[in-house]
């Protein structure tokens, strides 16, 4: 996440930290920069185990990105990707 700005950086972190609270069991996998446009920023996080708190955490993020998109003209995706299974 080496060209992300300041501001982004503040909204990258508000926005985790909103996660968080709605979703202490997701956790970030990783932050980095659109292939596809260096001014967009892609947040990976760990997807809920319960399916329905899954389609809960993708409604909250798509508002909540769409809120910083509309309020600050940032575009924020954040990707819940299936937590790896440990191999015992």
């Amino acid at each position: 996440m080496n060209t992300t700005s300041q501001l982004q950086r503040q909204l990258i972190d508000a926005l985790l930290s909103d996660i968080q609270k709605h979703f202490p069991e997701v956790s970030l996998i990783g932050i980095e920069t659109s292939p596809e446009d260096s001014a967009d920023v892609w947040v990976s996080v760990t997807a809920p185990d319960d399916e329905d708190r899954d389609l809960l955490l993708l409604d909250f993020v798509a508002k909540r990105s769409t809120e910083i998109l509309i309020e600050h003209g940032h575009r924020i995706a954040v990707h819940a990707l299936p937590q790896p299974q440990s191999q015992d």
